[in-house]
């Protein structure tokens, strides 16, 4: 027809907004953050690798271009990323699954220091660093413990 696409395929498939992901019925919605997409851009920027999102199986990688950085300003440039992704979909009401995207990263920071300090393992450098990549006082990775589920969206 002459209408306007908005590229919604099927109702039943949801739509997208502001790269959220919008699903419900007549009286609820939900606005759920796209963690595939997330896990395939963090792919495409070289922060993981082997992804095979029905398993949530995902190999995280080094950060090659971060390795001339100090230590400290790797572990902030993950904190922002972290970030902006955690704010960005504060919203969404599966955001407790932005803790895999938050393990994705906090490993591949792990990777990228061990590579840089001569550590080999991301066991070496967790135990030499912590859990939070504590690389200097004041500066870690600042990860959140919980994300919790948000309400449903009512329509009334």
């Amino acid at each position: 027809g002459t209408g306007i696409n908005f590229g919604v395929s099927s109702l039943e498939d949801g739509a997208k907004f502001l790269g959220a992901k919008i699903v419900g019925a007549s009286t609820c919605l939900r606005l759920l953050a796209p963690i595939d997409d997330i896990l395939i851009k963090l792919k495409d920027q070289g922060f993981c690798n082997n992804l095979q999102l029905r398993s949530h199986k995902v190999t995280p990688q080094r950060k090659t271009a971060w390795l001339y950085l100090p230590v400290e300003e790797i572990v902030k440039r993950y904190n922002v990323l972290l970030h902006g992704i955690v704010n960005y979909y504060s919203f969404a009401w599966n955001r407790s699954q932005l803790k895999y995207v938050q393990f994705v990263l906090q490993h591949s920071c792990a990777k990228t220091i061990g590579n840089k300090m001569k550590l080999r393992t991301r066991a070496k450098v967790f135990k030499k660093y912590g859990g939070a990549l504590q690389v200097k006082p004041g500066v870690k990775m600042h990860l959140y413990e919980t994300l919790p589920r948000m309400t449903n969206l009512h329509l009334y």
